[in-house]
Parts: C-alpha cells; sequence; structure tokens
C-alpha cells in the first residue's frame, strides 16, 4: 500500500545515513578484524568492512534466512571478507553451503563455567526435583515446543517417587507487534502442562542458571 512505498525510500535513507556514521566510526578505531552478532548487523558490517579491506567475522546463532536476496548476500560476503561462526552443527547445516565454503565456517558453541554453575545430579540436591531450563525466545523456531513434549515424554518415562520433573521457559517474544509470533506464544502458554512455568523476558539469567 502508500504506506509500504513511502516507507521504503525513508528505509533507505536511514540505512543509508547509518552506514555512513558506521563507516565513520570504523575509520576512527581502524580494527583488524570486525566481530558482528546479529543479522541485521552482519548486512551492514559486511558492507561497511568490504569498503573498508576488513574481514568480518558472523557470530551466527540463528538460522539464516531463506529469502533470495539473504542466500545471494551470504555467498556473495563468503566469497569476499565474511567468515562465520554458527553456534550449532545444525545452523551450520542450515546453511546448505558447498563445500568450497568449509573453510569459511566453523562451528563454536555457546560456553557455560561449569565452576561458577556446576551441574548436581537430582540425588544430591536438597529437593528431589530436576529443573531443564530454556533461555530464548518464544518462537517456533527455537522450538520450545518441541522441547515441552520431549520432557512431556521423560516424565512419562521417570518414576515420580525418584525426583520431579520441571521446565522453565525464560524469554518471551522479540517483537510484540508480530501477530504470528504473539499468538504461537499464546498457544503453548495456554495449552503447557503444569510442570510447565513461564518466567518472561528477565535482564540477568545468571540466577536461573543455578
Amino acid at each position: 500500500g502508500i504506506k509500504n512505498f513511502i516507507a521504503l525510500p525513508l528505509s533507505a535513507i536511514g540505512i543509508w545515513n547509518y552506514l555512513k556514521k558506521l563507516l565513520t566510526s570504523l575509520r576512527m578505531e581502524n580494527p583488524d578484524i570486525i566481530y558482528s552478532h546479529g543479522i541485521k548487523n552482519h548486512f551492514l558490517l559486511t558492507i561497511a568492512g568490504y569498503l573498508l579491506n576488513r574481514p568480518v567475522v558472523w557470530h551466527l546463532q540463528d538460522y539464516w534466512p531463506k529469502q533470495k536476496f539473504a542466500r545471494f548476500f551470504l555467498k556473495w560476503s563468503l566469497e569476499r571478507n565474511a567468515f562465520v561462526i554458527c553456534k550449532s552443527e545444525s545452523v551450520r547445516i542450515d546453511l546448505d553451503l558447498k563445500a568450497k565454503y568449509a573453510n569459511r565456517v566453523t562451528v563454536m558453541h555457546n560456553a557455560l563455567d561449569a565452576t561458577q554453575y556446576p551441574f548436581l545430579m537430582p540425588s544430591k540436591r536438597k529437593e528431589h526435583r530436576l529443573i531443564i531450563g530454556f533461555v530464548g525466545m518464544l518462537v517456533p523456531w527455537k522450538g520450545p515446543h518441541i522441547l515441552i513434549e520431549a520432557v512431556r515424554k521423560l516424565r512419562e518415562k521417570v518414576l515420580s517417587t525418584q525426583f520431579r520433573i520441571e521446565l522453565w521457559l525464560i524469554g518471551g517474544v522479540p517483537y510484540k507487534t508480530n501477530a504470528e509470533q504473539s499468538d504461537y506464544a499464546e498457544k503453548i502458554k495456554s495449552a503447557a502442562p503444569p510442570f510447565v512455568r513461564f518466567l518472561g523476558l528477565q535482564q540477568d539469567v545468571r540466577d536461573y542458571y543455578q
């Protein structure tokens, strides 16, 4: 409609102005390597890095979009100045890249300090319960509905006399204006069994890792 017709050139102007500021900042800092986190940043920082002749390392925490332009940009970047760290093998496989890009893509799992957050078997806890935690957005591609079903099946196999199993979901919807995401979150909340707790968005999740 007319709103999109007006929004498109305004967005292009905004992106161009931001890119100019970004280039100015990068020239002042003069980094040897540029680190990028977040899909929007991957686009902007890769272009900036290309213009400044600097390599860019993407930290890919999510699945890459399937749209044609996004696929084109991924391959264009890998053939020029981009390298990709995937947070899981699943993310790497989903990129669906040819073998010639193998030396540009690696997998590095998110780390957790085991000395600060030691795992204790339920038998060694004061309470005989096992809490399974999920920290992330409540969106379909993160799979909280799959996790709920998996924990349900796990509870069926574990004797309730041994310990209780609970599932805590920490997170929310990234964009409340996205009706599809909001509907999905509400659907899994309304259908969730009693052993599931929804704790919402949290500023600091360190206490929950305990």
